[in-house]
């Protein structure tokens, strides 16, 4: 048994399982993406549009604490906005000739699975409290959505960064490979 402050709670329930739910989710929502005939730009702004635009009724709702059917509203837009916001970047460098041949599912899964999992340690730590330093000043629906833009914010660079990283392990182990082909 352990507790709320231990180790192992914080790992599993805190960094692992948002980080396994983004990468299910991410990638249900990837294929769905794939099927749109647009650039890569198009879809990233489609896909932030549609956290952003969650995030201002989120906002607006007072944060689903009413009860009903705007708590069911408000879970399932948590639910949904950080592989959305990790996937904006995804869906651009995807296009791009030298990540393109990598850029399969399992690639966009492990990307999203890092990324969500680094975002929730980062959330445990509160590294990034210091940035909210002075906002108590706003109404709490104001501060929620600086919150969520500076999160958003760390969710697409961390989405871009272990998406090129994954790419880079894919390339070099296929070249690898290669070479030993050619032995």
């Amino acid at each position: 048994m352990f507790s709320a402050s231990s180790f192992a709670f914080i790992l599993i329930f805190l960094v692992l399982l948002p980080g396994l739910t983004a990468a299910v989710l991410g990638a249900i929502l990837y294929a769905a993406l794939s099927l749109i005939p647009a650039r890569g730009w198009v879809k990233a702004g489609l896909v932030l549009g549609c956290a952003s635009g969650g995030a201002v009724i989120f906002a607006a709702m007072g944060h689903g604490t009413t009860g009903g059917l705007a708590s069911i509203l408000a879970g399932v837009f948590l639910t949904l906005a950080w592989p959305l916001c990790i996937l904006s970047p995804i869906v651009i460098l995807a296009e791009k000739a030298e990540y393109a041949p990598c850029a399969g599912i399992l690639t966009v899964v492990a990307a999203l699975f890092c990324a969500a999992a680094t975002g929730g340690l980062i959330q445990v730590l509160s590294i990034t409290a210091f940035l909210g330093a002075g906002t108590s000043l706003f109404p709490p629906n104001i501060l929620y959505l600086i919150t969520f833009a500076i999160w958003a914010g760390i969710h697409i660079v961390l989405g871009a960064e272990f998406f090129l990283f994954v790419c880079l392990i894919k390339q070099r182990r296929e070249k690898n490979l290669g070479e030993r082909a050619a032995e």
